[in-house]
């Protein structure tokens, strides 16, 4: 096989990988978007059990909520240039995250309660804020990451960011129908949020499946030059490329030389 034959022979294993992989991303990311509006329904009910249901206390929920989303897709975006060929992994290490506290967010939120009521409404956002502030990260930095990956993919940013913010847009509309019209009707507002984490997990693990298996691809040998029988490089006589012939055979491209005729 020679060389461009490898070539062309790597880089369809890998266009064959990536295409699955595509498909698997998106799903992560619908994931993604529908855990992350079932938290903010159900993290909104459980700050209203312990702020209160008003103005005040519908716009620290909110504002909370899209000021860790802003911030994180600052951080989003640093990190999608700091880390180019780690986008993915820090995704699913991301989506883990959001996942583990998640799962316990009920029960941190309903211990602040008792704090909350002895707070003034500054402090009692402040208190929101930095009890909400991990996970709101992780949320916000997901996108510009995947964009960023979507683009180098792509090579337009228009159809990476439109398609990426589709998808996630269309899993936050079903995360917060499931919560609000199916989810509460069944299970307690813990159990919703478990449901939410769970949610983050599945797209932790597929993102991780993909990285896996694109890893694999990347770390095959490089391909062995096949140099045409007979041919010598220059400086690479002694390596091996030279071919074999007798010392005594004269070489075939030349005719033999005569001796010069004795001048009379």
């Amino acid at each position: 096989m020679t060389v461009t034959q490898r070539s062309a022979h790597r880089h369809a294993l890998r266009r064959h990988a990536e295409a699955p992989g595509r498909r698997r991303i998106a799903l992560a990311f619908f994931l993604s978007g529908a855990a992350a509006l079932a938290y903010q329904v159900a993290w909104q009910r459980l700050l209203f059990v312990v702020v209160g249901v008003d103005t005040e206390s519908v716009t620290i929920v909110v504002s909370t909520f899209m000021l860790g989303l802003g911030l994180g897709a600052i951080v989003g975006g640093w990190l999608a240039d700091a880390a180019p060929r780690f986008i993915l992994l820090l995704f699913a290490l991301l989506e883990a995250g959001i996942a583990v506290f998640g799962w316990f967010s009920a029960d941190l939120l309903l211990a602040l309660g008792q704090l909350f009521a002895t707070l003034s409404r500054p402090a009692a956002a402040g208190l929101a804020f930095g009890a909400l502030l991990f996970p709101t990260l992780c949320m916000g930095a997901t996108l510009p990451m995947l964009v960023a990956e979507g683009f180098r993919r792509t090579r337009n940013i228009g159809v990476s960011t439109g398609t990426l913010y589709f998808i996630n847009t269309l899993g936050a509309a079903v995360g917060a129908c499931a919560v609000g019209l199916v989810a509460l009707y069944w299970t307690d507002l813990r159990g919703a949020v478990h449901g939410a984490a769970v949610l983050n997990a599945l797209a932790s693990v597929v993102v991780l499946t993909v990285v896996l298996k694109l890893g694999r691809l990347g770390r095959r040998p490089p391909p062995v030059a096949v140099r045409p029988s007979g041919w010598s490089a220059p400086g690479h006589a002694s390596s091996g490329w030279a071919p074999s012939r007798s010392p005594s055979s004269p070489p075939s491209s030349l005719p033999p030389t005569s001796p010069p005729a004795p001048r009379r």
